[in-house]
């Protein structure tokens, strides 16, 4: 099924120059003659038309070389009704919950981490001494 006779006359059989653009897997069980053939390609129906064309394609190959005198396709490739591939609504709600967890640990960890003391309450409960005197801020630097 993989060989580049069956795809080059499956290709002819579509009037196609190859098929480069298509990724063609072949895979069977040692315990049964069932061959599976699994084609991947951008769109659905001319990826079926091109998994339909291979099987057809492998019979006449088959009985030119000897090796079979039929061979039969249990399953005819369908066009599946949705895109195969990962479920995005789930990707992106799963990074929205990661990138807000990461946000509250940086904060957490940011205020955590930092030693300053930011008021006259913090500094009594700190030292455990009463603040006499304060200096303003003023405007300038002076």
């Amino acid at each position: 099924l993989d060989s580049d006779s069956v795809k080059s006359g499956a290709a002819n059989e579509l009037g196609l120059t190859d098929l480069d653009d298509y990724k063609v897997s072949v895979s069977s069980e040692t315990t049964t003659r069932v061959i599976t053939l699994s084609v991947t390609g951008t769109d659905a129906k001319e990826t079926a038309k091109v998994a339909k064309a291979i099987a057809s394609s492998v019979s006449t190959v088959a009985q030119n070389v000897g090796a079979a005198q039929s061979i039969n396709v249990i399953d005819e490739a369908k066009t599946p009704e949705a895109p195969s591939g990962p479920k995005r609504m789930l990707y992106v709600a799963v990074a929205f919950l990661a990138g807000i967890f990461i946000a509250v640990a940086y904060v957490v960890l940011a205020d955590m981490l930092n030693t300053r003391i930011r008021g006259a309450e913090e500094a009594e409960e700190l030292l455990g001494i009463p603040v006499v005197g304060r200096i303003p801020a003023m405007k300038g630097g002076k």
